[in-house]
């Protein structure tokens, strides 16, 4: 569309074109994508916060018992040891956890009822007997009398355990 003006001949053009108008368009659409990550990168802050405390209060209610306990693999892997074993075996926790089996601290006489544990809580959990005496060996080998109380993790292919030392009740009642 051409006019006239002062003699020349002059375009007409439309106050938006098809171009500014997609482009705005797509501007609003990013926007509100852009709004919608914000809100989602909020929630799932906040997620990591709770997830953040709700270890820091397990991992305080774990290190707080008297009882020596570990998290145990299906390879029988120790994943995560408490300040309790950590003190009955003389083994720090930084050498233990994901690299020591349980098999390292146990009696030799008892690893075989023990192993036997291990699996059938895996295949029959119901039909496991999980307590039980045994004997853990410390770093300097001496045998720690101990009441074992073990179970799985359910939904995992992990079991926790319990280990109680009674080794100076073992030596009152031997006396």
């Amino acid at each position: 569309m051409e006019k006239r003006k002062n003699g020349r001949h002059t375009k007409s053009i439309p106050a938006e074109t098809d171009n500014e108008k997609q482009t705005e368009a797509r501007l609003r659409e990013l926007q509100q994508t852009n709004q919608a990550l914000r809100a989602e990168i909020a929630e799932l802050k906040k997620a990591d916060a709770h997830i953040k405390e709700s270890e820091n209060r397990y991992r305080a209610i774990f290190d707080s018992m008297i009882t020596g306990i570990v998290i145990v693999e299906e390879d029988t892997t120790i994943s995560f040891a408490n300040t309790e074993f950590e003190n009955m075996t003389g083994c720090p926790r930084r050498e233990t956890e994901g690299r020591k089996s349980w098999k390292e601290f146990v009696a030799k006489e008892d690893i075989g009822r023990m192993l036997h544990l291990h699996r059938l809580l895996r295949v029959d959990n119901n039909a496991a007997e999980k307590r039980d005496e045994i004997r853990l060996i410390d770093s300097q080998g001496n045998i720690k009398n101990t009441f074992l109380s073990i179970d799985m993790i359910p939904g995992t292919k992990k079991s926790v355990a319990s280990f109680l030392d009674i080794t100076e009740r073992r030596h009152a009642e031997e006396a």
